[in-house]
């Protein structure tokens, strides 16, 4: 398992900054804005700022960065990614063991040609919902029967499961530019943000240590630090 992206919910001015910076997109890295219509009423816009395997999206304040769930301002979404996706059971037996919630694996649909179809399965502990707790985890897994379907111009030997199979394809990531990838980012999480997020990790397998006010979570790919409020 490894970090995919992440989703950062941030104001309209903020956002509008991100979207119009010259140094950002001729310079710095790759910023696109993308609309994707989950169902016949229900769209999502954000900014993703495009890294060779890793990226981060940027939406504004009131987006559905989840279905039906307009997401507050300062909601952080840690997406991790796993490229089997017969293994999504046992991460969402293990989120249950650790979290005691009924961790759930579910679906991210999106239409496409006057159908739904769902690319991607994604598990995550359902803890209650709490207006002082924005900062959230998810494991996804590519369904490599519908990304077949979705591009199936490709040939048999650029079909793959891997996190960065759709950013190869779609031409997203620009070497020539000054980023290569998120690896490290730090954010700033309440005390219950961080004993979720804890749990989440540690049902990941994650080693967590202290450093100084700081938590981090380890892994082979990504290192994030989670500063306690």
């Amino acid at each position: 398992m490894y970090f995919n992206h992440s989703d950062l919910v941030v104001d309209a001015s903020a956002y509008d900054a991100i979207a119009h910076s010259q140094f950002l997109k001729e310079e710095f890295v790759h910023v696109t804005e993308t609309t994707v219509r989950r169902s016949a009423d229900e769209t999502v816009t954000g900014l993703v700022i495009q890294g060779r395997r890793t990226y981060l999206s940027i939406f504004k304040t009131g987006s559905m960065v989840l279905p039906n769930q307009p997401a507050p301002e300062g909601q952080v979404n840690f997406n991790m990614w796993i490229d089997d996706r017969t293994k999504l059971p046992l991460i969402r037996d293990s989120l249950a063991r650790t979290t005691h919630t009924d961790a759930r694996l579910s679906q991210i649909s999106r239409a496409f040609q006057s159908r739904i179809v769902a690319p991607f399965d994604v598990v995550a502990p359902s803890y209650p919902d709490s207006a002082d707790v924005r900062a959230r985890s998810t494991v996804i897994s590519r369904n490599l029967e519908v990304f077949r379907l979705l591009y199936p111009d490709l040939s048999p030997s650029q079909y793959g499961t891997t996190r960065e199979i759709a950013q190869l394809i779609s031409n997203r990531y620009l070497p020539e530019l000054l980023m290569n990838d998120v690896t490290r980012f730090t954010v700033v999480v309440s005390h219950a943000e961080l004993e979720r997020l804890q749990e989440t990790f540690e049902a990941y397998g994650y080693t967590l240590r202290w450093q100084g006010d700081r938590r981090s979570c380890r892994s082979e790919i990504a290192q994030r630090a989670l500063h306690r409020n």
